[in-house]
């Protein structure tokens, strides 16, 4: 399975956390649109599991699934560690990224996307951001 960085925490200029997984997009047709990481990797199970038991292991796996009715496209995101804020912000740079949202949307969600991180002073140390780029199939 090939996963790649998605999500940083930074501590100062330096990267100290690096949240890897893997990102697909899919058309309403089931076919590829963009990918980042090893798109076949997102959940693997038996052919004999019906869509509601796979449901439970999806959601265990870290597998995320949002989908726009209007722009007839889906995507799924795993995020190795299953760490929450490293999913927000992947899925907002996903969005961003296949054009999904408008200014005041972008805006709205900067602070899913981007996030500060403070000391116990309230001081700004470092940020979670997402580091990826969604490449074209």
């Amino acid at each position: 399975m090939n996963f790649e960085a998605l999500v940083e925490h930074t501590r100062g200029p330096m990267a100290e956390i690096v949240h890897a997984g893997a990102i697909a997009v899919v058309n309403a047709h089931g076919q590829w649109q963009a990918s980042v990481g090893d798109r076949r990797a997102m959940a693997f199970t038996r052919s004999t599991l019906k869509p509601f038991q796979a449901l439970p292991f999806l959601q265990a796996d870290g597998v995320q699934v949002i989908a726009s009715v209007q722009r007839r496209e889906a995507i799924a995101i795993k995020i190795i560690s299953g760490h929450m804020p490293a999913l927000y912000a992947a899925a907002v740079e996903t969005m961003d990224q296949l054009g999904w949202l408008d200014a005041q949307q972008r805006e709205l969600l900067g602070p899913w996307r981007y996030q500060t991180l403070l000391n116990a002073r309230g001081k700004q140390v470092g940020e979670v951001r997402p580091v990826f780029s969604l490449g074209a199939i």
